[in-house]
């Protein structure tokens, strides 16, 4: 259940990408807008608006708002010519963006950093090059900090002061009465390689409550004391009082952590401390010196996006540290962490010893809270300064250990977050809230990114999953990833940044590019992504309620208590904040909403601290600020029993009276309401006189709204909360809300660019109810404009409120379409009931035979070349690939080519649609020499009903599959272990007639 507290010593389990991947190694119709030239865009990371000129944005959105690639190099072993030509590869699919990593897990041979290496020469003429042809071709390009992640530079030994640190631990039990006389305890983890200076910090003895060997070493805090000073050239002389004690040591140096799969440079690059300036400061200098070229300095300004950070994967087996921590606490919690530092030290990730539980919970917070400012304050915001100064915006995957990443992502210019790692969809709505309240636009992800998922991904499942993060405030993919094409000991079909992985593992993560037979159907889904990406940064992104979080964690997992599990299931939207986000400037109240200029919440909802067992915490200043906001006519929500709170971390003396005198005067407000458990929330949101924008009955869908001044967009997805759910097809009416004067619904189709007029919606004041019908994962797109957003030529003001058959608008005309003849009533906006006839029309066709001709793609004379030999059956009914044995291990591109005689009666009005039933995996449609608009990939109905025509019809169905099949034969000691995967058109396939009539009296 979303809403249970993390499990494991009070913190949440971060597994760390290495570490994940390792295990997963291991696991082995009506009006149609014409389509016209774009209009100029907003500038990258600036919201997009919706001009007068929407529909021809939409359209053709250009590539400031389409998808980007993680483009894996393998160091500077790059050839310039090549460089330019995947720019170009990426430019014609319909991409916007390239991230160049330095990445390469899968490779074997050694590499040269020194001749080649990250920051090297031939790397430098990579990035140079890339950057020129991306100018050529309207492409914007970001580069990652450094080489692989986490942030590195080859410019600093683990000794350095800017190099990560870690505080090591020697511990020593000592019985009563007993002297420990000598050499401090030997630390409990030996130094990394290249660690050369250790520093002592403190000595400490405590005594211990129950056994000394316990898994959690229980201590009497008020028994801890320093005995530093009586340390002589590294030996104490100490005698134990009655009862048995623990003599503590602790060390600082260097953790030696290296970025992921290196070397990268020569000498070898380490981490930085990300908590000092000291550490960013090295990462400054190093692009100063190195990497910012004149040439690449002036590029960047002309065609750079973003500076890109991994996620915070600082990784130790010791207690996370940086020099003058201890100063910094003081200073910032009004308390000394001597006394406390035992219940802070670890060991491979685990506390070591414990206090009483209060005690010990509220000095981790404090430490972790600590630890979050100084990222945030000595690295993300210098870092995002730099970023300025070179013409571009920082973005960050701002989360891995216990930092405030809701605040973080208000800080960025662009937060990402990440499919792969992230548990559900409240984890990326953490990451949109901290953006919506920071004025920001974008919420990125490292996106489509699969364990053991190496060329067997499907683009049925991206989407599904991109269809589904979109639905939780996402509005820009960076694709995971594109491989460079060729690297030392690379096989066919060419270097991959992450397969095989391990010791031969499949690997995770696609490399798509034109190695991949879907790539040529790939424009319809990069026109597809841009649109929907396009919608969903236009204007400001409209949320319900605010759910309060004492702790702005990310990547948890958990949800808000509610609306996660019954709230968003029925239309509610939540978002999550901080304390630090009520002190931003967006945080006013204006007409009973939080942000009115930003997500707009209609209501605040606090419960207890989930991170601490629902812990009834909350800082004095936070009571402050919410008690304020429900002055200024906020409605507020708090669940459970508040009769005995306490302030978050060590209470300073009073702190916890004054908290309970605000919340007395908070719970005594008439804007405030307390309930006592989750589910009586919508009885006192309703009491309060909150409603949310959107309704429906309880299913999978899930919606996004934008308000954009002249119009109201949504986005409406059947999506899953986390990606092992199953869901089913949805068909249900939905009520939306739009404030837009004399407003009209439209239809946006994000794989073609058509905006059509809704013909058929009920309006109820500031709500329309409308149908919705989605396929697992599917997206639609629905407006409300005035009939000037987009100059709608529809003559009549007339709709249908309800109707037995469908019903369009064309040529300024109410029409009907039915596969059924018959007569059929629609009732009228106008208060009318009509009745329209449909007379017979022809019977559905089953379409057995079909002429199949295949493209078998299979490695050719080097690892990048593949040959495409052709394969030519005639099939009296429909089978997938591998119940072919001619096509058994085959890979590649099909066309399926059939005639149907529709006869000569075929007329005007009447028209068809291509039922596919089952493809696998993209495909697209031709009709008589005519290719059809981009078709839905998660949808395989098909209108072919403008390219029939009386007698003779030719249907060609082109189908595209991974390279999974070929890969396990032709690579077997990696890809055997993978399943046939079942590729073709597998039907049954359909031609099912429909008649279009004109509804009378409209």
């Amino acid at each position: 259940m979303t809403e249970q507290p993390l499990a494991g010593a009070d913190r949440p389990s971060h597994l760390s990408r290495r570490r994940l991947l390792g295990l997963s190694a291991a696991a082995g119709l009506g009006t149609v807008l014409p389509w016209k030239p774009a209009v100029a865009g907003a500038a990258p990371g600036q919201p997009v608006g919706v001009p007068f000129g929407f529909a021809q944005r939409f359209a053709n959105p250009g590539t400031d708002v389409a998808a980007k690639f993680r483009w894996w190099w393998p160091h500077g072993l790059v050839d310039p010519v090549e460089v330019a030509r995947e720019i170009d590869q990426i430019a014609d699919a319909g991409f916007g963006g390239v991230e160049i990593q330095d990445v390469h897990h899968s490779v074997r041979t050694p590499m040269d950093p020194a001749g080649s290496g990250w920051g090297t020469q031939p790397w430098l003429d990579g990035v140079e090059a890339a950057l020129r042809q991306a100018k050529k071709r309207g492409v914007r390009v970001d580069l990652a900090l450094g080489p692989c992640w986490p942030t590195a530079v080859p410019t600093i030994t683990p000794d350095d002061v800017a190099a990560s640190k870690e505080l090591v631990h020697g511990v020593a039990t000592v019985n009563g009465g007993e002297v420990f006389d000598g050499p401090l305890p030997a630390q409990i983890l030996p130094p990394e390689s290249g660690v050369t200076r250790q520093d002592l910090r403190f000595v400490q003895v405590a005594r211990v409550i129950g056994s000394p060997t316990a898994a959690v070493v229980t201590l009497d805090p008020a028994t801890v004391a320093t005995i530093t000073d009586q340390v002589r050239d590294g030996a104490v002389r100490w005698t134990a009082p009655e009862g048995t004690w623990v003599l503590l040591a602790y060390w600082e140096r260097g953790s030696a952590q290296e970025p992921e799969a290196g070397p990268h440079t020569d000498p070898h690059s380490y981490v930085v401390d990300h908590f000092s300036t000291a550490g960013t400061q090295a990462v400054i200098d190093e692009w100063e010196s190195r990497i910012l070229t004149p040439a690449i300095r002036s590029l960047l300004r002309e065609v750079g996006d973003n500076l890109f950070e991994d996620s915070l994967e600082i990784e130790t087996k010791a207690t996370i540290w940086t020099p003058n921590l201890l100063a910094e606490f003081e200073r910032r919690n009004g308390y000394d962490l001597l006394p406390y530092l035992p219940v802070i030290v670890e060991r491979s990730e685990k506390y070591v010893f414990t206090y009483d539980s209060d005690t010990t919970n509220h000095v981790r917070d404090d430490f972790n809270q600590v630890l979050s400012d100084l990222y945030h304050e000595n690295h993300l915001i210098p870092l995002r300064e730099f970023a300025y100064g070179l013409g571009m915006t920082l973005r960050v995957q701002p989360y891995g250990l216990e930092t405030d990443a809701i605040y973080s992502a208000a800080l960025l210019d662009v937060p990402e977050s990440e499919s792969l790692g992230f548990k559900n969809l409240d984890d990326y709505r953490t990451l949109a809230s901290g953006r919506d309240l920071g004025g920001r636009s974008i919420l990125s992800c490292e996106a489509a990114a699969y364990a053991n998922g190496a060329y067997n991904t499907t683009w049925n499942k991206a989407l599904q999953t991109i269809g589904s993060i979109f639905a939780a405030g996402v509005n820009q993919c960076v694709l995971h990833g594109f491989s460079y094409a060729t690297a030392p000991g690379a096989q066919w079909p060419g270097f991959a940044a992450f397969s095989p992985y391990g010791n031969n593992g499949i690997g995770f993560s696609e490399s798509w590019g034109p190695r991949q037979p879907t790539w040529g159907h790939v424009p319809g889904v990069a026109g597809f992504l841009s649109r929907t990406q396009l919608v969903l940064r236009s204007g400001v992104h409209k949320v319900d309620i605010a759910f309060f979080r004492q702790k702005g964690w990310a990547g948890t997992g958990i949800g808000a208590a509610y609306f996660t599990n019954d709230g968003i299931p029925i239309g509610w939207t939540h978002g999550f904040v901080s304390e630090p986000l009520l002190e931003l400037p967006s945080a006013v109240v204006r007409d009973g909403r939080l942000a009115p200029d930003g997500p707009a919440y209609k209501a605040l909802v606090v419960e207890g601290d989930v991170f601490r067992g629902r812990e009834f915490t909350l800082s004095v200043r936070a009571a402050e600020r919410i008690l304020d906001l429900a002055r200024a006519g906020l409605p507020v929500v708090f669940i459970g029993a508040w009769s005995n709170p306490h302030v978050l971390g060590i209470a300073r003396p009073g702190e916890d009276a004054r908290l309970r005198e605000l919340l007395d005067a908070l719970f005594a407000h008439p804007n405030v309401k307390v309930v006592a458990a989750a589910a009586n929330v919508p009885d006192a949101l309703a009491a309060l006189g909150v409603k949310r924008d959107v309704e429906y009955s309880f299913s999978t869908l899930m919606t996004e709204h934008r308000s954009a001044g002249n119009a109201d967009l949504y986005y409406l997805a059947n999506a899953r909360h986390a990606e092992n759910r199953r869901i089913n097809p949805i068909d249900q009416d939905v009520w939306l809300t739009s404030r837009v004067k004399n407003a009209v619904p439209y239809r946006l189709d994000a794989w073609t660019g058509r905006i059509e007029r809704i013909a058929s919606f009920e309006r109820d004041g500031d709500r329309f109810r409308v149908h919705v019908s989605l396929n697992p994962g599917q997206s639609t797109i629905i407006a409300f404009g005035d009939r000037t957003w987009v100059n709608d030529p529809s003559g009549s003001a007339v709709h249908a409120v309800t109707s037995e058959v469908p019903v369009f608008y064309q040529g300024g005309r109410l029409m009907v379409r039915s596969t059924a003849s018959g007569t059929f009533t629609t009732t009228l906006s106008n208060q009318q009931t009509v009745r329209t006839a449909v007379p017979a029309l022809p019977e559905p066709l089953a379409l057995t035979s079909w002429e199949l001709e295949v493209e078998d793609w299979q490695p050719g004379a080097t690892p990048t070349e593949t040959i495409k030999p052709i394969r030519r059956l005639s099939l009296d009914g429909l089978r997938a690939w591998p119940e072919i044995p001619e096509l058994q291990d085959t890979s590649g591109v099909g066309r399926y080519r059939t005639t149907v005689d529709l006869g000569s009666s075929w007329a005007d009005g009447l028209g068809a649609h291509l039922d596919l039933g089952t493809v696998f995996d993209t495909y697209q449609v031709t009709v008589n020499g005519r290719t059809l608009p981009p078709c839905d990939v998660l949808g395989t109905r098909v209108d072919v009903g403008p390219y029939l025509r009386a007698g003779r019809n030719t249907i060609e169905v082109e189908v595209a599959t991974t390279l999974s099949n070929r890969l396990r034969v032709t690579r077997p000691e990696v890809f055997a272990v993978a399943a046939r995967q079942p590729y073709g058109l597998i039907g049954p396939v359909r031609l099912v007639p429909y008649r279009e009539v004109v509804l009378r009296n409209a």
